[in-house]
Protein backbone atom coordinates (compact mmCIF):
# COMPACT_ATOMS: atom_id res chain seq x y z
CA UNK A 1 0.00 0.00 0.00
CA UNK A 2 3.05 2.22 1.17
CA UNK A 3 4.29 1.66 -2.16
CA UNK A 4 1.53 2.69 -4.42
CA UNK A 5 1.02 5.48 -2.64
CA UNK A 6 4.18 6.74 -3.14
CA UNK A 7 4.22 5.67 -7.04
CA UNK A 8 0.91 8.01 -7.29
CA UNK A 9 2.32 10.97 -5.71
CA UNK A 10 5.62 10.74 -7.89
CA UNK A 11 3.66 9.99 -11.08
CA UNK A 12 1.03 12.94 -10.41
CA UNK A 13 3.89 15.48 -9.85
CA UNK A 14 5.86 13.65 -12.57
CA UNK A 15 3.29 13.54 -15.29
CA UNK A 16 1.32 10.48 -16.55
CA UNK A 17 1.48 9.17 -20.12
CA UNK A 18 -2.28 8.60 -21.35
CA UNK A 19 -2.66 7.96 -24.85
CA UNK A 20 1.24 8.49 -25.92
CA UNK A 21 1.20 12.26 -24.52
CA UNK A 22 2.28 13.02 -20.55
CA UNK A 23 -0.71 14.77 -18.41
CA UNK A 24 0.92 16.87 -15.67
CA UNK A 25 -1.43 18.12 -12.45
CA UNK A 26 -1.30 21.64 -12.33
CA UNK A 27 2.06 23.62 -10.65
CA UNK A 28 -0.27 24.22 -7.53
CA UNK A 29 -1.53 20.79 -7.18
CA UNK A 30 2.27 19.15 -7.55
CA UNK A 31 3.46 21.74 -5.10
CA UNK A 32 0.69 20.65 -2.66
CA UNK A 33 1.23 16.74 -3.32
CA UNK A 34 5.02 17.39 -2.57
CA UNK A 35 4.49 19.47 0.67
CA UNK A 36 1.85 16.50 1.91
CA UNK A 37 4.55 13.57 1.19
CA UNK A 38 7.47 16.06 3.02
CA UNK A 39 4.49 16.64 5.85
CA UNK A 40 4.44 12.82 6.25
CA UNK A 41 8.20 12.13 6.23
CA UNK A 42 8.63 14.83 8.96
CA UNK A 43 5.92 13.56 11.11
CA UNK A 44 7.18 9.84 10.75
CA UNK A 45 10.08 11.26 11.73
CA UNK A 46 9.42 13.50 14.62
CA UNK A 47 6.95 10.14 15.92
CA UNK A 48 9.92 7.92 15.96
CA UNK A 49 12.48 10.82 17.37
CA UNK A 50 9.90 11.20 20.58
CA UNK A 51 9.54 7.42 21.23
CA UNK A 52 13.54 6.60 20.60
CA UNK A 53 13.24 9.35 23.59
CA UNK A 54 11.12 7.96 25.89
CA UNK A 55 13.59 4.58 25.40
CA UNK A 56 16.77 6.29 25.93
CA UNK A 57 15.23 7.94 28.94
CA UNK A 58 13.40 4.69 30.45
CA UNK A 59 15.64 1.89 29.75
CA UNK A 60 18.11 2.58 32.83
CA UNK A 61 15.05 1.67 35.05
CA UNK A 62 14.16 -1.76 33.75
CA UNK A 63 15.09 -4.62 35.39
CA UNK A 64 14.48 -7.41 33.24
CA UNK A 65 17.17 -8.44 30.72
CA UNK A 66 14.18 -9.95 28.34
CA UNK A 67 12.36 -6.59 28.52
CA UNK A 68 15.09 -4.05 28.01
CA UNK A 69 15.97 -5.93 24.44
CA UNK A 70 12.06 -6.47 23.70
CA UNK A 71 12.03 -2.84 23.93
CA UNK A 72 14.80 -2.04 21.48
CA UNK A 73 13.79 -4.86 19.33
CA UNK A 74 10.46 -2.41 19.16
CA UNK A 75 12.34 0.66 18.15
CA UNK A 76 14.77 -1.36 15.79
CA UNK A 77 11.54 -2.47 13.99
CA UNK A 78 9.84 1.36 14.02
CA UNK A 79 13.21 2.74 12.24
CA UNK A 80 13.32 0.08 9.51
CA UNK A 81 9.40 1.32 9.35
CA UNK A 82 10.60 4.62 8.90
CA UNK A 83 13.86 4.27 6.32
CA UNK A 84 11.67 1.85 4.67
CA UNK A 85 9.79 5.16 3.98
CA UNK A 86 12.49 7.32 4.40
CA UNK A 87 13.68 4.45 0.75
CA UNK A 88 11.06 4.40 -1.15
CA UNK A 89 10.94 8.58 -1.06
CA UNK A 90 14.33 8.75 -1.96
CA UNK A 91 15.10 10.55 1.03
CA UNK A 92 18.63 11.01 2.87
CA UNK A 93 19.54 13.89 5.32
CA UNK A 94 22.05 14.28 8.62
CA UNK A 95 18.74 13.73 10.34
CA UNK A 96 18.64 9.65 9.84
CA UNK A 97 22.07 9.66 10.28
CA UNK A 98 21.79 10.95 13.93
CA UNK A 99 18.80 8.57 14.35
CA UNK A 100 20.15 5.92 13.15
CA UNK A 101 23.58 6.79 15.61
CA UNK A 102 21.22 6.88 18.17
CA UNK A 103 19.40 3.84 17.73
CA UNK A 104 23.45 2.30 17.91
CA UNK A 105 24.01 3.46 20.97
CA UNK A 106 20.64 2.05 22.59
CA UNK A 107 21.74 -1.08 21.49
CA UNK A 108 24.92 -1.01 23.72
CA UNK A 109 23.50 0.84 26.19
CA UNK A 110 24.85 0.16 29.46
CA UNK A 111 21.83 -1.01 31.76
CA UNK A 112 21.74 -3.57 28.93
CA UNK A 113 25.25 -4.73 29.63
CA UNK A 114 24.90 -5.00 32.64
CA UNK A 115 21.74 -6.61 32.85
CA UNK A 116 23.51 -9.32 30.13
CA UNK A 117 26.16 -9.57 32.70
CA UNK A 118 23.67 -10.37 35.51
CA UNK A 119 22.55 -13.21 33.31
CA UNK A 120 25.58 -14.63 32.56
CA UNK A 121 26.57 -14.86 36.73
CA UNK A 122 23.28 -16.58 37.23
CA UNK A 123 23.87 -19.34 34.64
CA UNK A 124 27.12 -19.17 35.83
CA UNK A 125 26.29 -20.00 39.59
CA UNK A 126 23.45 -22.29 38.45
CA UNK A 127 25.85 -24.47 36.40
CA UNK A 128 28.27 -24.56 38.84
CA UNK A 129 25.32 -26.27 41.42
CA UNK A 130 24.48 -28.81 38.50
Amino acid sequence: MRKQLINVAQHACTGICVDGKIVRLPEKSAAYINTMVQQLTENALTEFESLLSEIEHNISKVNVLWRALSIVAVAERHWIQVMTLTNSLILSNQRLQIIEKRIDKLRYHPRIALLRASVLHEAEFLSEKI
